[in-house]
């Protein structure tokens, strides 16, 4: 098993510069053979994690890894983080601390990411090892077997980080996991923890299953693991060294077979923007006439190769030890595919309709980004419409992908009021305005709504004599204050007059009407109320000359008064006022329907009322109001 992972830490543990390195190497090979998961693959399977081309590979990916996370300026960026704790917002001078590794760490994340490819799921991958479940860090798992690794940043790092966005909004979010990202910047909720090591692994499994695991541990986990750890760097060029080791090695002995003809491989099929995977070894025919897979070291790849949009092609050279001539592969690039899409989160104000962007940022399989446009679902009103706000999601898909979904987050703001109706109101010298227990009030979402008020005291003198006045109030949640205009009027004696040969009671406010009516014979029946001498509700006065010494009636309703006029009856203009105020007394009206004349009767006294109805009268509710 020379060409995997194990061959290298038995190599190690053997020619190790010092004891503490040997142990270290010797544990993680005991890693690989005695792992407690239940779904692991052959160590050195071509798409096993342990296989040396990936193991290769995934150092490298580390390492670019490290490069790209001290590219990333303001992180780990929290305000409520103390200064020399990771608080680097707006300090150019400050990055992530690159990640150390070593042999356990990286024999871990190999078993972990072949168990998450084999069982096509990333639940329950805890490898257990020395009584220590070496499970924490980010691991994805893709349907698609071209994203197994790639020199520079794998596509399931910047899937992590992507998290960021939601992270922003709330540190503490339940709206989607941000653990992957907080471990890639150092961050635990809001808490600072440092991250110093870690151990990266891909793994793919025949079905296109390719899984990616990035295990990390902090100062208070190393005791978990064997306390010899190397810069990626170094580590990188310790399993180059080895990697030529073995595409080296040959023996000097005569009677060995010579490499008399090496077979180019079949052509690798790669994403647009992953990094092909290419063979370990090539086919060579030996002077004896026998075959065999012998190891092949290829130059390198510029990313450049594999990362365009449209398909296209390439081939590399390699070079076999003990063949003069190169070895050569074609690459078959497919078309880049969109793989994440930059979260989206719209805030919109309760009743108005969240403007969603008519395009998005996309991610493609070749590491670059483009903006596509989107088509959104319909929203339905009610989801923004609450006045409590809140938030839903909406979905959609990209134009040009419409297999691509996309989803929006809608955080709806809390509907406030805008306006309130200022109310006014009447009272009569002396007596407290009966000022509204509510007021009406629009939202900014549109509802209606009648709202408690708390209204300012009132002194007495503001009643005093006739006059205007204005009162302050309180809404909860509204700014500026309620202004409640008042307005006070001087009472007015209503006198009750009785024509004992008609039978007709005739009301009036006029002293004038009253003592020619007296002088004429009615009988003077003294005060009947006091009335406001205005208000917004008149008492309309009509007149019946048709019938034997005329008639009066007197009414509030305007209704009532047009039908008595197209009847004939004389209208005579406003009477006097309904008292509005507070305390104000209702006055009763009775009608008699045997008689032509005085057919109505109002009266404040309750006994008189009912002795009325009592002998026939009818009952017709209340008339209008007198001020108490």
């Amino acid at each position: 098993m020379k060409n995997s992972s194990y061959g290298f830490f038995k190599w190690k543990a053997e020619y190790g510069k010092t004891q503490l390195e040997r142990k270290v190497a010797a544990d993680a090979a005991g890693i690989l053979v005695n792992s407690s998961l239940p779904k692991t693959k052959a160590t050195g399977k071509a798409t096993s994690a342990t296989s040396l081309n990936n193991f290769l590979q995934s150092v490298q990916s580390l390492v670019s890894i490290n490069s790209w996370r001290q590219t990333l300026r303001n992180e780990p960026c929290r305000v409520d983080l103390p200064e020399g704790r990771g608080r680097a917002c707006d300090d150019g001078t400050k990055t992530l601390t690159p990640y150390l590794t070593n042999d356990t760490l990286m024999a871990v994340s190999q078993v972990n990411a072949d168990n998450v490819a084999t069982s096509g799921t990333t639940a329950g991958n805890n490898q257990k090892i020395a009584s220590t479940y070496y499970k924490s860090g980010p691991e994805s798992v893709y349907r698609d077997s071209s994203v197994l690794d790639s020199v520079s940043v794998p596509v399931g790092v910047e899937t992590w980080y992507a998290q960021k966005a939601v992270y922003s909004i709330n540190p503490n979010t339940s709206l989607g996991t941000v653990t992957d990202y907080e471990m890639l910047t150092n961050k635990l909720g809001t808490s600072y923890v440092e991250y110093k090591y870690a151990g990266y692994s891909s793994s793919s499994v025949a079905q296109g299953v390719t899984a990616q695991v990035l295990d990390c541990q902090s100062d208070a986990g190393a005791s978990a693991y064997a306390g010899y750890s190397q810069k990626a760097e170094d580590y990188l060029s310790d399993v180059r060294a080895y990697v030529k080791t073995v595409a080296s090695a040959t023996s000097d002995v005569p009677t060995v077979p010579t490499i008399v003809s090496v077979a180019d491989p079949a052509p690798v099929t790669t994403t647009s923007g992953t990094r092909p995977v290419l063979p370990v070894t090539v086919e060579a025919t030996k002077s004896d006439g026998t075959k065999s897979q012998v190891p092949v070291v290829w130059n390198s790849v510029p990313s450049s190769s594999y990362s365009t949009f449209e398909a296209s092609s390439f081939k590399v050279t390699g070079k076999v030890s003990g063949w003069s001539k190169p070895v050569t592969v074609t690459v078959n690039v497919l078309a880049a595919q969109p793989k994440t899409v930059t979260p989206v989160v719209v805030t919109t104000e309760s009743g108005k309709k969240p403007s969603l962007p008519s395009s998005v940022q996309v991610l493609y399989s070749n590491k670059q980004v483009k903006s596509e446009a989107v088509a959104w679902d319909a929203v339905d009103a009610s989801k923004y419409s609450s006045r409590a706000g809140g938030q839903f999601t909406v979905s959609g898909h990209l134009v040009s992908s419409p297999d691509t979904h996309v989803t929006a987050l809608v955080v709806v703001s809390p509907a406030t009021i805008i306006s309130v109706t200022n109310p006014s109101v009447m009272t009569v010298v002396g007596v407290a305005p009966s000022l509204p227990a509510t007021v009406n009030a629009k939202w900014s979402n549109g509802d209606v709504t009648d709202e408690k008020v708390t209204w300012d005291s009132v002194q007495a003198s503001s009643y005093a004599k006739a006059g205007t006045f204005t009162v302050s109030g309180k809404v909860t949640g509204y700014q500026p204050s309620v202004k409640a205009t008042v307005r006070v009027c001087e009472k007015q004696n209503m006198y009750r007059l009785y024509n004992k040969y008609t039978g007709e009671h005739f009301y009036t406010a006029s002293i004038k009407e009253r003592d020619t009516l007296r002088n004429l014979g009615w009988k003077y029946e003294r005060v009947g109320w006091v009335a406001p001498s205005e208000s917004n509700t008149p008492v309309y006065r009509l007149y019946n000359k048709y019938v034997a010494g005329g008639d009066h009636h007197y009414t509030t309703s305007a209704s009532e008064r047009d039908a008595l006029v197209k009847l004939g009856w004389i209208y005579e203009g406003i009477g006097w006022y309904s008292a509005e105020n507070a305390g104000s007394r209702a006055l009763y009206r009775e009608y008699n329907p045997y008689a032509k004349t005085g057919t109505h009767n109002y009266t404040l006294d309750k006994h008189e009322h009912d002795t009325l109805v009592s002998l026939g009268w009818h009952d017709e509710g209340t008339a209008w109001y007198s001020v108490s």
